[in-house]
């Protein structure tokens, strides 16, 4: 390719861009909102670039067809964006209802600890965040392992009476 063969259909793009530019935009205007038509208009001529062996003489009613494809094309991804927008929003919803019930149960449980004494938080802590046995809860605390199971028993009950979830009441030991 000679440079002046390679500079050619630049001219010929640039001085299409200049006389259709506006028509293209002006049509794509019609069906979307100023930055989608600049976007299409762009496209518009990109097409005419690759395919600028097939603009005719006068080439205003092909650009328009160009347009008219791109801008169909635009509009339909826009929509499937939407829908499958919206369908991954719905498919989320019970995920964030299920997320919001288990962080307000959480603030509840996180309330009643609380409101019991740091002996009892200490025995519901060691039971449920480290998941230890009543046995191994008596070698943490150092004591037997029938006062660590009465610990453990004091504590489940007075963690039932102040942790109320879903507003059951508000019951105090």
């Amino acid at each position: 390719m000679t440079p002046e063969s390679s500079t050619a259909p630049t001219v010929a793009l640039e001085a299409l861009v200049r006389e259709h530019a506006h028509v293209v935009h002006r049509y794509a205007r019609v069906y979307l909102d100023p930055e989608d038509a600049e976007e299409v208009a762009a496209e518009v001529f990109a097409v005419a670039w690759r395919r600028g062996d097939e603009a005719p003489d006068h080439p205003r009613a092909w650009l328009l067809g160009v347009a008219r494809r791109v801008v169909a094309n635009h509009v339909r991804g826009r929509r499937r964006r939407l829908a499958l927008l919206d369908r991954v929003g719905r498919a989320r919803e019970p995920a964030r209802a299920e997320q919001t019930a288990l962080l307000e149960e959480l603030d509840a449980l996180r309330a009643a600890l609380a409101r019991l004494r740091p002996a009892d938080r200490q025995v519901i802590a060691l039971l449920g965040a480290e998941e230890l046995t009543t046995g191994e809860i008596a070698r943490v605390l150092g004591i037997s392992p029938d006062a660590a199971a009465a610990r453990v028993s004091r504590a489940r009950r007075r963690l039932r009476a102040v942790y109320q979830p879903d507003h059951e009441g508000n019951g105090h030991e």
